[in-house]
């Protein structure tokens, strides 16, 4: 009988440290409040967790019992995890003080509450006592004073799995840490989530008076507000933020420091190795001495915008990027590098044993408000390839005597290259300098420096305009020699383009930015114009199958005078061929004419005006050209052939605005000028009778003549000088109509539709010749001598009473590179 007794108080003793929960409701027998309540009596550490096939959440009316031993709940079960939910109305855990730990595994915690006497931790105040937490969520927790979720005057661990803090908040002015307030935090591992926490105070995530470790895992704050500072990360005067490991911030939001903000000696130190880009900048206040921000490891850690934290900043190893400013004393060492456009403000400090190198790069500008200092071990690196941006060539800039010392690295890279510029290596006095120079890049070997002692400058000594092996032959190789050829000066907007283009992509875009530069584009008038006067001899064709002349037929109505008025439109799609831009052009235009039928002759004279409105494609330019004209024209009917012609003779003023837009370029050469043309035009056409149906075939030639008279362009730092230019084009048509005629009382209607082929051919030499305004190297440009084949659908309708007749008609033109659509409309009296 003892030896029972004793066997059952044994096994009491061993087995009193686990507590199995087999039920979620708020209390009773198996419940988690049971199970608390039953371990506070048994030494720990203890262990409670739930029966596998649990599923629901347990909604608590009270607080869950003060805990008095060390313990662990782990929230396991078959379904996931295990809700604890305090219905917004109470917090989950009542109190932990004095224990020695809690741990918190495979929890989901949600709607805990801390107001009315229990102001912290609206799911647990540990107050002092360490807490762990692993693969858990805290939701829509509140509290008036400190810590959303959580408050601990103590240590809290997050050690692994997915860690999640979601619409947690703090309530008061005077409160802190939306989701957690605590005296350190050490996160070890795991995925962990703070979003969409509030602090109507300060630490819109997390306000700390000690230690954030974050060591290892992933942590990502984003969507936190604080409604005073530190958007997700309050750092308190001495409190410290160590990042070793992944942390991303996005979209946090405060009135003074969006992600993080930093009281006077608390501290910042970066030891990941990855990139860490913080957009906000790192605020800060006070001056009491220590804190500041160290980077110490083989990652990088980039600032942006008006950081001022305060302390020293210190880069031991790894890089810091700065693009904005800092107001402390910024110490390189060893084997840290510096980078950005960084202003160091306040009349700090710059000491260099290090790596510097501004900018992106080593394109970049660093201003320091105190004293620049480069040791003998200090590197700095500077790239001197041209960007066109004369704010590119000053890398250092300070007020105070500098001492330079250690090696100069100049990174020489493809580009292009005027003699003469300078490079402000240290813009401000120099105390002292002992620089080694060492040059690098590609095009080491072809540019040459001075290096001009005292001020730390250097200074191009030879032009090189750099030709990829790529760059097509014609007119980008030919711009290269007129540019060579240009006696350019430093640092003027000519310069500038051309340190520009040296930055292009080669073949393209450079290819195409160089051949818009020169006058190749002047061509793309003269297609336009051969489209528009010879759309008017085929309007004056027209008048070769005026009923009016006819003495036999259904609708013979012999007249022998006709006064006529028609409009046009056109309006052509031309895509870039050859050396051309292509363009897009729309005309409008009116004719007025009166011609005479003296059988089997006719004969006529008219004049006109036409405007065109044009946009060169790939952003190449714009204008508009104004034409007038007169013309005469005639022809033999008979019944089964019919010739015409006509010869159009007139001016043209064109405003051209050539466009050259690239990078930070952008240009606009512009010319006026008036040219002379004519249009000669030739047609023969046979017809076949089929009762009221006539089969049609014919041809038509026309030559058209344009002199462009020489002009010189204003308006941009790149103007050319156009030397005259004679446009011959040759443009043949063979097709066929089928044509009704149809009389209906009085009404004659004559529609009909056709189709040809059209060929358009320039003669000659189509080469334009041009110079720089003001330089003897003559630019022969090519354009383009290719003969372009297209097809031409037609149809049209003629109306035709006693002594009116009307006229509307449609013809287009196609090819791959050509969407033409021409419209006419005329009206006729006859008498």
């Amino acid at each position: 009988m003892k030896k029972i007794v004793l066997f059952l108080v044994f096994s009491s003793a061993l087995f009193a440290d686990n507590f199995p929960v087999t039920n979620t409701n708020n209390s009773g027998t198996g419940s988690l409040r049971d199970g608390i309540s039953f371990l506070n009596g048994e030494t720990g550490p203890n262990t409670i967790d739930f029966t596998p096939s649990l599923s629901s959440s347990i909604k608590l009316t009270t607080s869950l019992p003060v805990i008095s031993e060390e313990l662990t709940i782990n929230g396991s079960v078959n379904s996931g995890r295990i809700t604890v939910d305090g219905k917004e109305a109470v917090r989950i855990f009542a109190s932990l003080s004095g224990v020695p730990g809690l741990r918190l595994e495979n929890l989901d915690f949600i709607g805990g509450i801390g107001f009315s006497g229990s102001l912290n931790g609206g799911v647990v105040d540990a107050d002092p006592a360490p807490l762990s937490l692993e693969n858990g969520s805290f939701s829509n927790c509140e509290a008036e004073g400190k810590g959303g979720a959580i408050h601990s005057v103590s240590i809290i661990t997050i050690t692994g799995g997915t860690n999640t803090f979601e619409h947690c908040g703090v309530t008061k002015a005077t409160s802190v840490g939306g989701a957690i307030s605590s005296s350190g935090i050490i996160i070890s591992g795991g995925t962990n989530t703070f979003d969409d926490c509030l602090s109507a105070g300060n630490g819109g995530a997390i306000y700390t008076n000690g230690l954030i470790d974050i060591k290892g895992g992933t942590t990502h704050f984003t969507n936190c507000i604080a409604l005073k500072k530190g958007g997700a990360i309050y750092l308190s005067a001495g409190a410290g933020l160590i990042i070793s490991a992944p942390v991303t911030f996005s979209n946090n939001i405060a009135p003074r420091g969006k992600d993080i903000f930093m009281e006077a000696s608390a501290e910042l130190i970066f030891e990941a190795s990855d990139h860490l880009n913080l957009l906000n900048p790192i605020e800060g206040e006070g001056a009491t001495p220590g804190g500041g921000l160290t980077v110490d490891g083989t990652g990088k850690l980039s600032l942006n915008g008006a950081n001022t934290y305060t302390g020293t900043t210190t880069v031991t190893e790894g890089e810091l990027h700065v693009d904005g400013s800092v107001i402390t004393d910024v110490e390189v060492q060893n084997n840290g590098t510096l980078s950005g456009n960084l202003e160091i403000r306040n009349g700090k400090n710059l000491t260099n044993d290090g790596t510097i190198v501004p900018g992106d790069n080593g394109i970049g500008t660093i201003t320091v408000g105190g004293k620049f200092t480069q040791n003998g071990t200090g590197k700095f690196k500077v790239d001197v390839t041209p960007t066109g941006d004369d704010t590119d060539k000053t890398y250092i800039v300070t007020t105070d005597a500098a001492d330079v010392n250690g090696t100069l690295i100049v990174n020489i890279g493809t580009g292009n290259y005027i003699q003469g510029t300078e490079y402000l290596v240290v813009q401000g006095p120099i105390n002292s300098h002992s620089l080694t120079i060492q040059e690098t890049g590609a095009m080491k070997d072809q540019v040459f420096f001075d290096f001009v002692e005292g001020s730390l400058k250097l200074v191009v000594k030879n032009t090189v305009i750099f030709v990829c092996s790529e760059l097509p032959n014609g007119n980008p190789r030919m711009m290269i020699q007129a540019f060579d050829h240009l006696n350019t000066n430093p640092h003027t907007p000519v310069a500038q383009i051309i340190e520009a283009f040296g930055t292009l992509n080669c073949p393209e875009p450079l290819a195409d930015v160089l051949n818009k530069m020169s006058a190749a584009n002047y061509a793309n008038l003269e297609w336009m114009t051969l489209t528009t006067d010879t759309q008017l001899s085929y309007i004056l064709e027209h008048h070769a199958h005026a009923i009016k002349c006819d003495r036999q037929g259904a609708c013979a109505k012999y007249k022998d005078k006709g006064v006529w008025v028609s409009g046009l439109g056109n309006f052509e799609n031309i895509k870039s061929f050859d050396w051309l831009s292509g363009y897009d052009a729309n005309t409008a235009g009116l004719l007025v004419g009166m011609d005479f039928c003296a059988t089997p002759f006719y004969f006529g004279f008219g004049g006109g005006y036409t405007y065109t409105d044009f946009h060169l494609k790939k952003d190449s330019g714009f204008g508009d050209i104004h034409s007038g004209f007169g013309t005469i024209y005639g022809g033999y009917l008979s019944r089964y052939f019919i010739t015409n012609a006509s010869l159009i003779i007139g001016g043209k003023h064109f405003d051209m605005h050539r466009k050259i837009a690239f990078l930070m370029v952008d240009q606009t050469p512009c010319a006026g000028f008036d040219a002379p043309f004519i249009n000669t035009h030739l047609g023969l056409l046979g017809q076949m009778y089929f009762s009221d149906f006539r089969l049609e075939f014919f041809g038509n030639i026309d030559y058209h003549y344009l002199f462009l008279t020489s002009n010189e362009e204003k308006g941009s730092d790149i103007n050319l000088l156009i030397q005259h230019h004679h446009s011959h084009f040759l443009k043949t048509e063979l097709g066929t109509n089928f044509k009704g005629i149809f009389k209906r009382k009085k009404v004659c209607l004559a529609p009909f539709v056709g189709l040809s082929g059209v060929i358009k051919t320039p003669l000659g030499n189509t080469n334009y010749g041009a110079f720089f305004v003001g330089d003897s190297f003559y630019q022969d440009t090519l354009t383009s001598n290719d003969s372009q084949f297209l097809l031409s659908p037609r149809c049209g309708v003629r109306i035709y009473r006693s002594s009116f007749i009307f006229m509307m008609s449609y013809k287009g033109e196609f090819n791959k590179y050509t969407r033409d659509h021409q419209i006419d409309g005329g009206l006729e009296w006859a008498f």
